[in-house]
Parts: C-alpha cells; structure tokens; sequence
C-alpha cells in the first residue's frame, strides 16, 4: 500500500506540473480573423487580476491496482507592476480540493471545509484526511510573488517560506516537529520548483506574428524531482473575435543520465487564448504517461481543463 501511496501521490505530482504547460499564451494585440501583425509575449494590462482554475482527473495504473486521483487548483495572478518589459506578479493561493481513491484508501480534501482535528479512532485513513484538510486550509489565502519578462523568462521569487510556515502552523505539531516537517516542506515547495512549473507554462512563444494554419514548436526542460523534456508543437487552428485556438501536440522524454523516474508521455488537445492579454481563457488537454517510482512501473492518463477569468480591470 505504501508503495501505492506513493506512486499515487508523485504521478499526481508530476500531472499536476505538466498541467502548467499550456496555461497562459501570449499576444499583444488580435489582429483579425486572418492572423495579427504583433509577436506573441506575455502583455496583461497592469493592474489587472485573473482568477485561474485549473482541474485535472486521473485513472493510474500501478502493480495491476487501478487507482483514481481528481485534483483543482484555483489561484489569483494579480498584475502589480511593469518596469522594462518585466512584470510585477502577485499570486495567491485561492482554493484547493483533492479526491483520490488509491491503494484502498478513500479521500476527500477541500480548502473550503472547515480543518478538523484528527479523530482519535486510530484510523490512519481518517486521521491523514483530517491532517491534510488543516495542511490545505492554512495554504489558502497565501500568497507569493515573482517577476516575469515579456519573453516569458522567471525571476525573483518570493514569499514561498511563508506559504511554508503556514503549511507547518495548520497541522499543530509539537515544537520538536516543527523543524523536520518544515524542511520537508521546503524541499516539497521550493523557488526551484515553482520556476520549473512556471517557466514551463512560458516557454511557448514564437516570438513573431502568427496566421492561422501556422505552427512553431518549442523545446523545454524541467529538472529536480522528475526531469524531463518537454517538446511541443502549436498549431493556430482559428482566430475569431480576438480569440485564438491553438492545438496543442506534446512529447515528454526522461533527461539524458537521468537515472530516475524514467518519464515518457505525450500530450494533446486544444486551448484558446485572449490575444489582447496573452491569457489562456480556456483549455482542455488530454495526457498519457508511463513512469517508475522506486522500480514500479507506473501508467497514468489524464484530463486537464484550464479556464481563466478577469475579476479586476487593468489600467
């Protein structure tokens, strides 16, 4: 079960970084059904807030047990500022819930439930589920920050230990725990973590303007934890109402000498872009992986939607 558990828990992982992939596209300005005569980058106007949801359900294959994992992030990207070409973004943590039905156990967190204290039963089901909804309630309402150029190029993050201390401060550990568990933390939630995750979603632009019919491919690499490469071709499919629709077609390959986890996959499907903000309104992609954890094969298959609102104007 442990075995499972894990497998279950670091595919989710691995979905839930790929997922960021086709999160936000870029392009300053539409430029009619036919195409536009602007290169993408990213180009939200400052002052501007969007509330991204992004949800993902998984059926994983591990040692002949099927297992199911449903995930939904929600956050705030709030444009702060601009100083040559580099943006000023403020994201924040804005709901959580996870559903997973792996290794004979059933589990259901949400940031929006009240935190509960675990149950003195002695049942190690009800007891991580009450655990894990006070982890998930104190990320709610955190937030970091970091700096992003037009070309798509991450810096500076910040804020990211708090979020930590947060996660610690909710479960209410004994002092003498506190230490260990946040170090975990930290090397479960870290600024190179978040740049990998991040620096993938902005690693698609062509940097010229496109027409529809038009594709471009893009080449990316995330290291840490599961390092692979990421190859993706964009194809414009339509431009209408200055809304782009582009299909999507990835590869995902292990790192040379990676040694590990062995990651192959592909990816496909379709987004559509605001063309006068760069942001990803809408997306639906469709993921197959094979993988090993500690030596167990692993195959997965995923959907991942994507759909983004603007909640505050910009300037």
């Amino acid at each position: 079960m442990k075995t499972t558990m894990f497998a279950a828990v670091k595919g989710l992982a691995l979905a839930a970084a790929v997922m960021t992939l086709s999160c936000n596209s870029a392009d300053k300005k539409a430029g009619g059904a036919g195409g536009n005569d602007q290169a993408f980058r990213f180009n939200p106007p400052v002052g501007a807030a969007y509330d991204i949801t992004m949800q993902m359900d998984m059926d994983q294959k591990v040692m002949g047990q099927n297992n199911k994992i449903g995930m939904s992030t929600t956050y705030n990207m709030h444009v702060k500022g601009l100083d040559t070409g580099v943006y000023d973004l403020h994201m924040k943590y804005n709901h959580f819930r996870m559903s997973m039905n792996a290794g004979g156990m059933d589990m259901e967190i949400d940031s929006d439930k009240p935190a509960t204290e675990a149950p003195n039963t002695g049942d190690p089901t009800a007891m991580m589920i009450a655990m894990m909804n006070r982890v998930f309630s104190g990320i709610k309402g955190q937030s970091f920050s970091m700096k992003l150029s037009e070309s798509g190029e991450i810096s500076d993050i910040k804020g990211l230990q708090n979020i930590v201390q947060a996660m610690v401060d909710s479960m209410g550990l004994p002092p003498e725990a506190q230490a260990q568990v946040g170090a975990s933390l930290t090397d479960q939630f870290n600024e190179n973590d978040i740049r990998n995750s991040f620096q993938t979603a902005y690693s698609i632009y062509p940097n010229k303007p496109i027409k529809v019919g038009e594709s471009w491919t893009r080449t990316a690499s995330v290291k840490g934890k599961m390092p692979m490469m990421i190859d993706s071709k964009y194809t414009v499919k339509a431009i209408e109402n200055g809304i782009a629709t582009l299909d999507v077609a990835s590869t995902f390959s292990p790192l040379e000498k990676d040694g590990g986890s062995n990651i192959k996959g592909t990816q496909d499907g379709e987004m559509q872009v605001d063309l006068a903000t760069g942001i990803t309104t809408d997306a639906r992609l469709n993921q197959q992986f094979t993988m090993e954890t500690q030596g167990v094969p692993v195959e997965m298959k995923s959907l991942v939607t994507i759909k983004s609102k603007q909640v505050q104007s910009g300037k």
